[in-house]
């Protein structure tokens, strides 16, 4: 008798996790498939003290066979964040000679305002401004710029489709 009790426990269990999401990712904002590229994982995590609710981090590595590559995406959306400053105009610098030899350029993406540092040892990232408390930024070691960029107006592509 407490034989079956036990087993019929564990089925209900299993039924009920099976019927529960699959993971915080399934809830992201942030597209499991764009062109060629795939989202292989994702997270998503808040940002919450005691007293209040300060956003929301959502990321996803997204892969792609052929060719071979591997892009980060991190959307950050909420006052703790807060919001990217891209600065006016058209801006072509490097930090030398106090930094490591990052490169950046001020660029349009989609309309948005966007920043590229190119760090020859860590790869590029591109990070543009989404609006009031909300930033989308794409990592890689090995992606072009164009790359980037393409991944980048593909996201907003599912977003508007969404929204």
């Amino acid at each position: 008798m407490a034989y079956r009790r036990s087993s019929l426990c564990l089925t209900v269990f299993l039924m009920l996790m099976l019927l529960r999401p699959f993971s915080s990712a399934a809830s992201s904002p942030l597209p499991g498939t764009v062109g060629l590229w795939r989202a292989e994982s994702g997270d998503t995590i808040p940002f919450r003290t005691a007293s209040e609710d300060l956003g929301v981090w959502h990321s996803r590595i997204y892969m792609r066979s052929t060719p071979p590559g591997r892009i980060e995406a991190i959307l950050m959306e909420g006052p703790g964040p807060g919001t990217l400053l891209v600065p006016r105009g058209m801006v072509s610098a490097d930090d030398l000679p106090l930094g490591f030899g990052a490169r950046y350029q001020t660029l349009d993406v989609a309309g948005h305002r966007a920043i590229l540092e190119r760090q020859d040892i860590l790869g590029m990232a591109l990070a543009i401004e989404l609006g009031k408390d909300k930033t989308l930024t794409l990592e890689s070691t090995g992606a072009s710029q164009d790359e980037l960029v393409e991944l980048a107006e593909g996201i907003f592509a599912f977003s508007r489709n969404t929204d």
